[in-house]
This record gives structure tokens, sequence and C-alpha cells, in this order.
């Protein structure tokens, strides 16, 4: 019952402003056919007009429409938002009081006031469809999700079975042109694959048997035998699911851009009218009537009702989220784009962020009364349920050992790992973690794994790691960007970090951190510094993430806890994104203010022409829904780069 109430809650939400058009256009129609079909049409008076049917069709519809308006306004009220409703619903009331002349045909306060009401349902209607064109991409990824797998039995029959109902080690069939439904290893064929959806990269990926394939891919035109390394929840196609779900039911905070326009323009919209309604009276001393003043300052409401700002800084930011996804980027929350897009100090954790996290065992040094393999089966089986950076290159290592089945684990923020495999518990981190005796002096650029079994320290295992070849472009990027504070905040031996840092380009280099040791440096910045961008992939880097203003998870290899924690989470194994991410944050504030002004401006200048009596209530309407397409049109070009990246050779 809770997810039918959901259900029709989002439905009648996300078509409420093409029911609102429809509704005003329908009762429209009945009046004209009562007016001017019967002749039921009302007169000039207010006394006249409420014998009308035509007229009371109108005004009904227009209560109705008042109290939807003011529900609304009041609700944002409630959440401290004071926005520009009100300019609407005074434009509807006093439209039902006046009248005005239109060439040689009277036009009656009702008919404005129909006006009104159709540009308020074309404004929302607008908005509406703008949101569901920019959002298309998220759409599709949650439309498109694998249902069902081809799981092969012991016999070699096909049996298709729910992806729920899929766990670890199933063996199953990709047909040609499905999605692959769980992240796995091929064991059988070779295919080409898309990977856009997960990627953004629209090249075809080339992979055959002992290469890992992702959930969501699209197979090419063979079939391919795979073995689940993972189960649905936790496959790739379904976290970003996940992650996009997540972000849309995050509150859209973003609107605070328009907020900090909503109450200055609302005092300048009444004011011109006030200015209106003088100017009536200076113009026509000896035959003002009070219901001119009206009119006059009735003009002035329509064409500030309602205003574009309410349209063009949510529908912005929603096509600069969607563009985000288009280059592999998952903005979780809305509010970090525009903090982004004015940030001046950033972060990076070390490895797998600077560095590829392409670890490869260089070392085994077990501790007496253990051997080499011992200590690196009970890291690889360890290992197992992990997403740390090392899991892979250590279970890779041990692919001709064999491991033992993994009952349980849970990692232990900046320490390391403890598992149960079989009957015996293995501890896996840091050299007190792991009871070490001391640390191992290891070579620069090394990383080292401490290795417990049963409570008793078993050994070391050394993996050496690389510097990403575009990490320098980055950072040098970064700082073209505006990004002129980058710091190196590393839980690796002072040495290694001033190394790497030296390599990248970054000066400010902090090693040795703990997980607390990150977040409190960040903490410490002084407002000027602000805000602060923080990228990392792993558990430790968690806290800092959270901390941060923006955090920035290198999702592709990155831990469950950093994807969780961070604002944004990038798909791909680039750190190139990082760069992409801010060029787009700067597009979209970019956009949204350059709309939201342009809106304001115009509708500035029409108030103050229709202050003067030259522009009457219904060609004010229709004015101000050209209004709205200029301000909705001028935001979608957020979904969109800029000349100059659209053609960078012109640079």
């Amino acid at each position: 019952m809770h997810s039918l109430f959901r259900g029709l809650k989002k439905f009648f939400e996300s078509y409420v402003d093409y029911a609102l058009l429809g509704f005003s256009i329908l009762m429209g129609a009945i009046a004209l056919i009562l007016q001017f079909g019967f002749g039921l049409g009302g007169g000039a008076t207010i006394g006249e007009r409420l014998s009308s049917p035509a007229a009371i069709c109108i005004e009904v519809a227009a209560a109705l429409v008042v109290i939807h308006k003011t529900y609304g306004m009041v609700v944002d009220l409630i959440h401290k938002h004071l926005g520009v409703d009100v300019l609407a619903i005074l434009a509807v009331v006093v439209t039902l009081f006046v009248s005005d002349q239109f060439g040689s045909v009277t036009i009656e306060g009702y008919w404005a006031t129909l006006m009104i009401m159709v540009m308020m349902g074309t404004g929302g209607a607008l908005e509406a469809f703008a949101n569901s064109r920019a959002t298309r991409e998220l759409s599709a990824l949650v439309n498109n999700s694998p249902k069902i797998v081809h799981r092969l039995g012991a016999d070699g029959r096909v049996e298709d079975i729910d992806i729920s109902q899929a766990s670890v080690g199933d063996v199953f069939l990709v047909k040609s042109g499905e999605s692959v439904p769980l992240d796995g290893v091929i064991i059988e064929g070779r295919s080409s694959f898309d990977c856009s959806s997960l990627t953004g990269e629209s090249a075809p990926v080339e992979l055959g048997v002992n290469e890992t394939v992702l959930s969501g891919s699209v197979n090419g035109a063979a079939i391919v035998r795979v073995r689940a390394t993972q189960d649905a929840a936790h496959s790739q196609y379904q976290t970003i699911i996940r992650l996009v779900e997540e972000a849309e039911k995050r509150p859209a905070r973003f609107v605070r851009m328009a907020d900090r326009y909503a109450v200055p323009f609302t005092i300048v919209s009444l004011l011109l009218a006030g200015l209106a309604w003088l100017l009536s009276w200076a113009m026509a001393r000896d035959t003002y009537t009070w219901m001119e003043g009206l009119t006059r300052a009735t003009e002035v409401l329509v064409i500030a009702s309602p205003c574009p700002l309410l349209l063009a800084a949510p529908i912005a930011f929603v096509s600069g989220m969607s563009r985000c996804y288009k280059h592999g980027i998952i903005v979780k929350n809305p509010d970090c784009m525009e903090q982004l897009s004015r940030a001046k100090t950033i972060c990076f954790d070390k490895t797998g962020t600077l560095t590829s996290g392409d670890f490869k065992v260089q070392q085994i040094i077990p501790a007496e009364g253990f051997t080499s393999d011992e200590v690196l089966t009970a890291a690889a089986a360890g290992e197992q349920g992990s997403a740390h950076v090392l899991a892979a290159p250590l279970i890779k290592a041990a692919s001709n050992l064999t491991l033992s089945a993994l009952k349980q684990a849970h990692e232990v923020t900046g320490q390391g790992v403890e598992a149960e495999i079989g009957e015996r518990t293995v501890r896996l981190g840091r050299p007190a973690f792991a009871f070490a005796p001391q640390a191992v002096e290891t070579p620069a650029g090394t990383s080292a794994v401490y290795v417990a079994i049963d409570g008793l320290y078993a050994g070391v295992i050394i993996l050496a790691d690389s510097m990403r070849p575009e990490s320098p472009r980055v950072v040098n990027e970064l700082k073209e960007l505006g990004l002129t504070e980058v710091t190196l905040l590393s839980g690796d031996k002072p040495d290694v970090a001033e190394r790497i840092g030296a390599a990248v380009g970054i000066t400010r280099v902090k090693g040795g951190c703990l997980p607390a040791d990150k977040t409190a440096y960040i903490e410490a910045l002084p407002a000027e510094a602000r805000p602060v961008v923080m990228v990392g992939d792993g558990v430790n880097d968690s806290p800092s993430l959270a901390v941060a203003d923006v955090g920035i998870a290198m999702g592709a290899r990155g831990s469950t806890a950093a994807v969780q924690t961070a604002d944004m989470v990038i798909l791909i194994d680039d750190l190139g994104k990082v760069c992409r991410a801010v060029r787009i944050s700067k597009r979209t504030v970019s956009v949204a203010r350059q709309s939201v002004l342009i809106g304001i401006g115009t509708c500035v200048a029409l108030m103050v022409v229709a202050a003067f009596g030259v522009i009457p209530a219904i060609v004010g309407a229709i004015l101000q829904e050209a209004i709205d397409v200029i301000a909705i049109t001028s935001a979608i070009r957020a979904h969109s780069g800029s000349y100059r990246e659209r053609h960078p050779k012109e640079r």
C-alpha cells in the first residue's frame, strides 16, 4: 500500500503541471462556447459577471488554481523558501475584478485571468518537459536495467532466473545485443562490449577469456559465458542505479540560487505595481478611478508572474547533472556543483587516485613458522570480499593457489580488514593491526600489507604501484581552472608521498596521514581557502570525503564507503574526469545565473513599460509566456558544452 501511494504521488507530481495547463485550456474552451456560442457572457460590472455562466466557469477554475498555488507557497514557506508564487496568486485575484480595452474588442477581466492560468500551466509544463529532456539519460539507465539472468545449470541447461536470485560463482550466458546482468569474468568466448552506459566512452571494448566484464555493458555479436564475481546488489550497474536513485531523492538545494533573487524581485515587482497605480492617477487626475489604478497595477503584475527564475536555475542544474552522467560522473548531491564551480583548494589521496592503483606483488617476507604461499593465500582469501585497490593484485598473485571460502569480512577504517576464512581468522593491514613487532623497511613507491593468522603475525607482502600518466596534466589543469591550492594527503611514508607529489607538481604534501589527520587538515583550512574538494577512493578516505565541501570518489575500483560518502562518483578509472567535473560545474552555474538574470531583466523592462499603460493584461500574459520560453531555452544550454569545449582546435 505504501509503495502504491508513493507511485501515485510520483505520478501526480510528474503530470500536475500538464494537468494544470490542460484544465485551464478546457475551462477556457467551455467559457468560449458559453459566451460566443450561446451568448451567455458577462458584462463589465462585477454584478453582471457574477450572473454570467462563462465568467463563473473561469472564476471557479481560477479559485481552484489559486488554492493549489497557495498550498505550494505555504509548503515552500514551511521549508524556508520564499518564492514569487505570491505574484502569480495576486495577479489571478486582481484580474478577476478588472477589465481592459484591446482594439475595438472588450476583453473582460476573467479572460485575462484565463490567460494567466494558461501562462502558469504552460510555464510548469515547459519546466516538466525540460526536466524530462535533461534527465533522459538517467531515466534510460534505470529503465534498461537487466532483470533476467540466463544461468547455466550443472547439466548444461539454460535457466532464466530473476537477477535477484543469482549469486557469486554462477555461470551465465550473455547473448548478442543483451546487457551483462552481473559483474563477472569471461570463461568462454570473445566479443566486443559497448560500455558507454558505464563509462560514457562510445568506442566498444574487445574482451575475452579471463577478462573482467562489468554489468551494464552491452554485448556485441558473439555469445559469451561469464562467471559471476558479484551478486546483483553489488554489481557495477546496480551500484550506478542506486547512486542515481539516491541523487534523485535528495532535495534540490540548488534552487537557493533562485531564492537569492526571489525576495528582491518580489519587492521590486510590487513597488512597480504601486508606481503604475500612482502614474495612472497622475496622468488622469480628473477622470481617475480606483479601478483604473488597479487595472494598471494588474498589467504590471501579470508580466511579473510567474518569474522565470523559478524555472531557470533548477533546469540548468538538472541539465548539468545529466551532462556529468554522459561523461561517467554521477552527481549525488546537486548542491556540490555550485560549490565545485568556485572551489579554491583540492586535496588528493595518493594510492589509486594520483597513482594507477595497478599494484603487483614484488616480495613476500614470511614470519618464522609461516611460508610465503601460506601468507599469500591468507591475504588473497581475506581480500575476496574487498573493493580495496590492493585486493585485486593479491588475488591475481594467488591465482595458482587454492583459496578457502570467505565466511565474512569487515573493514576497520584506517587499519585494515579482518576476515573469517574457513576455520581461521585473518587480519590484513597496518603493522599494529596485524600484530607485527615492527614495520619493515620498504623501497620508495611501494606499499606493504601485513598479515596475521589466528592472532599471530604471519608476514608482510610488498606491492609496487606506479603514477598515473595523466596526473601531472590534471594537477596543472586544475590550477588553471582556479583551484590554486593543491595538497597531497597520503597514508604512505612522507618520503614516498614527497616523491609522488614532486612528480605531479604538488608542493604541499602531508605523508603518514591517518583518516583523522586528513579530516583535521581539511577542517582546519581557513575560509579564504574554501570551498575545498577532496578526491579519494579508499575506505580510509571516506571521513575526509564527508567533511570536504565537495567529496569526489574514484568509484571504478574504489571502496563502497568512499562511494557512499562522496558527493560525486567518477565511474571511469580516469583522473582527468575531475577536471571535466569542474568545467561542467562552472558551465552549469554560469548558464543558470545568466538564465535567471535574462528572465529578471526582461521582466523588469516590460514591467516598466506596462506601468505606463501601454501593455494590456492579456498581452502581458502572452509576453510572459515568451519570457518563460527564453529563460528555459537558455537554461537547457547547460546540457551541452561551451563553444570552446566543442571546438578545442580553435583555442
